[in-house]
């Protein structure tokens, strides 16, 4: 029925939405929703999806500001001027669903997703005609939102970027941004368009091969491209190599000296070990380095709106699955703004210089057949955990397990096959690693045999 975050009314990987669905979901939302901002990307059928959630929207009576096209981030930056916000987003293959957006600007929490599955199970009753809601429109967002992201980095910059918008609504706002800070910039699929698709390698996955070319051809450039609605970028560097999210991520803590960042259990070792300035590598920032004993590392389940939470709550900065959250602005990914310091940083440091500096860690990932349900999972790890409790800490429905050169978690999830215990490990030392893994099998062996 749902995925955490977003909604996506009776809907699954083989099954699509509709309309109909879009109209319950704003009359769900009308509910507890007086007044509701809407916009959308620039996928073919985020138009329709849209006009159908403001029909429940105002036929349930709640007033709707109809934003038009925007990019996520401005939507998340303007949200606070009604109840909450909805985002229709376009996906691959399927009609286009739906990011709800709460005032502070991050995505709908948990337990919220979990109360319109109860609204949606007993449909609300219409209510009188005479109680139908209005219906305004909002232009300008684009531009108010993109002078702030540019009052934040002011002009000078020498640094050249090729910038790949993926035709998104993301080609109204980063290269002008860009450009406004002094970068020399070379945009490609900048302008919108409903048809468009991005590269895929051997994999299936989005690919980074035409931004890699033409980073290469211009020596000294660095390549970005942001997905089409502005909440996660991809980062190629100065030899036309593309750098893991993670590391983007890194980076930008390295560069922004932040006081406490939020990131999920599972994230990558990298991230801490920047944060606590256990990387060598020398970054030329103007930010100043953070009293010692300020840093606030936040750890949080795997869940966006748990990093949301935390980000929303005080953390400069958040990371989600090569999402960037800043602090201070709306808690939900901003690949724009996140675009903008890394130009600024590459200006006075070489990327590839830096995270050719930076200490490599290994992970591994396994999964368990699991026959348990979820509160008989958790039960078994907290008795199985043995001499292991004193070093756990439960995130949610998964369990952290920090050793002395490495870590590992578990967790129980379902895929498609059915559920699984899925672990994942991590080490800077490839046979401390496998003697992580024999530890992760033991223990899981431990979890089954004890609740058959």
């Amino acid at each position: 029925m749902t995925q955490v975050g977003r909604i996506l009314l009776r809907s699954s990987q083989t099954e699509d939405t509709s309309p109909d669905d879009g109209i319950l979901v704003g009359r769900a939302l009308a509910m507890d929703h007086g007044k509701v901002i809407v916009a959308r990307d620039t996928a073919r059928g985020s138009r329709m999806m849209s006009e159908a959630v403001i029909s429940g929207l105002l036929f349930q009576g709640a007033d709707v500001i109809d934003a038009g096209v925007l990019s996520a981030p401005a939507l998340g930056m303007c949200a606070s001027r009604a109840d909450c916000a909805v985002y229709v987003a376009g996906r691959i293959g399927r009609m286009s669903g739906y990011y709800l957006i709460n005032p502070d600007g991050g995505l709908f929490r948990d337990e919220q997703v979990r109360h319109l599955d109860l609204v949606f199970q007993n449909p609300p009753k219409p209510p009188a005609h005479d109680r139908m809601g209005t219906l305004s429109y909002r232009d300008g967002i684009t531009e108010e939102y993109d002078s702030r992201v540019a009052s934040e980095f002011p002009g000078g910059v020498k640094c050249s970027v090729v910038v790949d918008c993926m035709c998104g609504a993301a080609s109204d706002s980063l290269p002008g941004i860009l450009n406004g800070m002094g970068a020399d910039v070379m945009a490609i699929n900048a302008q919108k368009d409903p048809d468009f698709r991005p590269d895929t390698g051997a994999d299936g996955e989005d690919g980074l091969g035409s931004l890699e070319d033409i980073v290469e051809a211009n020596p000294g450039s660095i390549g970005i491209r942001v997905n089409g609605i502005g909440t996660a970028l991809r980062v190629v560097d100065e030899i036309g190599l593309p750098i893991p999210p993670e590391r983007v991520f890194a980076l930008l803590v390295m560069y922004l000296k932040p006081k406490s960042i939020a990131i999920t259990a599972d994230s990558p070792s990298i991230i801490e070990e920047v944060f606590r300035g256990r990387a060598a590598a020398e970054v030329i920032t103007p930010h100043e380095d953070p009293p010692s004993d300020s840093g606030e590392l936040i750890l949080t389940r795997d869940s966006p709106s748990a990093v949301c939470d935390a980000v929303a709550e005080g953390a400069e900065l958040g990371y989600f699955r090569g999402s960037i959250l800043f602090g201070g602005n709306a808690a939900i990914g901003d690949g724009i703004r996140a675009a903008a310091a890394i130009v600024q940083m590459a200006g006075d440091n070489s990327l590839h210089t830096i995270c050719e500096g930076l200490p490599a860690f290994m992970r591994e990932r396994r999964e368990y057949g699991c026959p348990l349900k979820a509160d008989a999972f958790r039960r078994a790890v907290e008795e199985s955990l043995g001499p292991l409790a004193d070093r756990c800490t439960q995130y949610g429905d998964e369990f952290r397990i920090v050793m002395d050169e490495g870590w590992f978690l578990l967790r129980r999830k379902t895929v498609r096959d059915g559920d699984v215990i899925e672990a994942i490990a991590e080490s800077g030392d490839r046979a401390y690693l496998v003697g992580l893994m024999e530890v992760v099998g033991e223990l899981v062996d431990t979890i089954l045999r004890g609740r058959q």
